[in-house]
């Protein structure tokens, strides 16, 4: 993530450990913290970044309910076929849908209860900078793939669910705009 930063020098150390001592998992994951800045880049407030602490091993499940690990707290290990889905013809900024497609082979993700990241929230962060039509195309570029990709019917709906949320909000930002063409446009996947 561009705006967030690691805040442990041991954090890829302990990551790495927590791997090779937890092959059960293909991701490991820690806790962390979010920054709150104002419009003058002043520090405004510090929170935690779950709001209640994660379970020790997380699922595709969980995911599918709504859990999302701090993307700067992520590790992954690479195992080969893992990430194929989304990397089809280019690399996939988007690691959600990277987590998804691990966890929808039936991988583990661990956590380590150690703050070891700050999730940074400022007016001028990478993403929350772009509008919300780049936002959701981006989420796109990493879903559709994945959806494509798997088949089985947990997958699928978590998939469905998170594009047909996604055209929702593509559609309305059309339809303010009054870019029909564009709102027919987006559903042609």
């Amino acid at each position: 993530e561009g705006d967030d930063c690691w805040s442990s020098p041991h954090k890829l150390s302990k990551q790495v450990q927590f791997l090779k001592h937890n092959t059960e998992c293909s991701i490991c994951f820690h806790d962390a913290v979010v920054e709150k800045y104002d419009t003058n880049n002043e520090l405004v407030e510090t929170l935690p970044f779950y709001a209640s602490t994660p379970s020790s091993r997380v699922d595709f499940a969980e995911f599918v309910a709504g859990f999302h690990p701090h993307t700067g707290a992520c590790l992954f290990v690479n195992k080969g076929d893992c990430f194929r889905p989304i990397f089809e013809r280019k690399l996939i900024p988007f690691t959600k849908t990277m987590i998804y497609c691990v966890l929808g082979k039936g991988e583990l993700a661990g956590f380590i209860p150690e703050a070891m990241s700050v999730y940074r929230v400022h007016a001028g962060g990478v993403f929350s900078a772009i509008s919300q039509e780049k936002q959701t195309l981006m989420s796109n570029s990493g879903l559709i793939p994945a959806w494509r990709y798997f088949s089985a019917p947990a997958q699928r709906k978590l998939f469905s669910t998170r594009l047909a949320e996604n055209f929702t909000t593509l559609s309305l930002v059309y339809l303010r705009r009054g870019n029909i063409i564009a709102f027919v446009k987006s559903f042609a996947w």
